[in-house]
């Protein structure tokens, strides 16, 4: 049985895992980061920048929805040059779901102190072909499942050919 197959079983059951919700993080990230890298190849002012823009909203809109449900595991932070040319600290918080992980900017005010800090090393990442991703309208069916708050969020379950989830 393919993850996809095994993945709408669960989803019909009303069961999210972290193979479930690091995929569909992981597919959003990915394709907002594929349209971040689509502005270099347009001119400073041509039209299609606009839907690129728009459309890395929308996926690291659909990525926080999805990291609401789970708690972060530590705080990391870089030196980065800002508009100024001056050295700045930025902060991420850093999550970790199932075998994916994952930063989310936040302010230096935001940070918890309660969360363990760790400086990143050239911290760079890359898009990937959306072939090789969650499809979009999978996502949007388990953001669906999460606004209805109508779930169980079961992180190491899995799904067998008779359609049961299995907590592992």
């Amino acid at each position: 049985m393919t993850n996809s197959k095994k993945f709408k079983k669960l989803i019909d059951q009303k069961i999210l895992t972290d193979d479930i919700l690091g995929a569909c993080i992981y597919g959003c990230n990915k394709r907002a980061k594929n349209y971040r890298d689509k502005l270099r190849e347009y001119p400073r002012y041509s039209r299609y920048r606009g839907n690129c823009y728009e459309k890395i909203d929308l996926y690291y809109r659909m990525k926080d929805e999805f990291l609401s449900i789970v708690k972060p595991v530590a705080v990391h932070w870089e030196y980065q040059l800002n508009y100024d040319e001056d050295w700045v600290v930025k902060y991420f918080l850093y999550y970790k779901v199932g075998s994916y992980s994952f930063h989310k900017p936040i302010e230096a005010k935001d940070v918890d102190p309660s969360l363990p800090e760790y400086k990143l090393e050239n911290f760079h990442t890359t898009g990937e072909d959306y072939r090789d991703l969650v499809s979009v309208q999978f996502c949007r069916k388990v953001l669906d499942l999460i606004r209805s708050k109508d779930y169980t969020y079961l992180p190491t379950a899995t799904a067998v050919e008779g359609g049961e989830a299995l907590n592992e």
